[in-house]
């Protein structure tokens, strides 16, 4: 079992002697750290493993204090106290956050408003009701002028299939231009 100095052990976990020595009585608990006289030294075997296990559990218990901590702002709040300053600068940040999220993903094109949306579905289906109720008119003519039923089903397929397309054509081009940033 070879041991290492504070000052070796910080240089191989590329850390401070300071952050080191905060968690060193952690260390020392999980017999990963034995004090010979004064010195505190480390044993250099798993010593990297040990470390990191460390700073995981004070990460965690650090979150657990935080979440509390908030919980316990939440519950001020809604009796009417004011949170403290930290909190609200933390719910603000975190907002302001949120809001540039949302305007880059917008500015992106990967996020339209929902209200556009609903607007374009809504005028593409008018179109697409008036679109397939002028069909009979459009092509009363040409059907009466087939000499067979096959003929018959061959035109109005035709017909129809092309209704289809220009619909799903106009919707695809009108999301596409929300999704730009421009007025479809």
């Amino acid at each position: 079992m070879a041991l290492l100095n504070a000052t070796r052990a910080a240089e191989r976990l590329r850390v401070s002697r300071r952050a080191l020595g905060r968690k060193a009585p952690h260390l020392e608990a999980s017999g990963n750290a034995v004090r010979v006289g004064n010195r505190l030294m480390f044993e250099s075997q798993g010593l990297e493993a040990a470390y990191a296990a460390v700073t995981e559990v004070q990460i965690s218990n650090a979150q657990q204090a935080e979440a509390m901590a908030q919980q316990e702002a939440e519950a001020d709040a809604a009796a009417g106290k004011i949170p403290p300053y930290g909190v609200s600068k933390a719910k603000r940040e975190h907002f302001l956050a949120l809001l540039a999220q949302r305007q880059l993903e917008q500015l992106e094109g990967t996020l339209v408003l929902g209200e556009d949306v609903k607007r374009v579905f809504f005028e593409e289906a008018r179109r697409s009701r008036d679109f397939l109720l002028n069909l009979p008119n459009r092509i009363s003519a040409e059907l009466f002028a087939a000499k067979t039923s096959g003929e018959l089903a061959i035109r109005l397929e035709r017909e129809i299939h092309s209704c289809l397309v220009e619909l799903s054509n106009g919707v695809e081009y009108k999301l596409s231009k929300l999704a730009e940033g421009t007025n479809a």
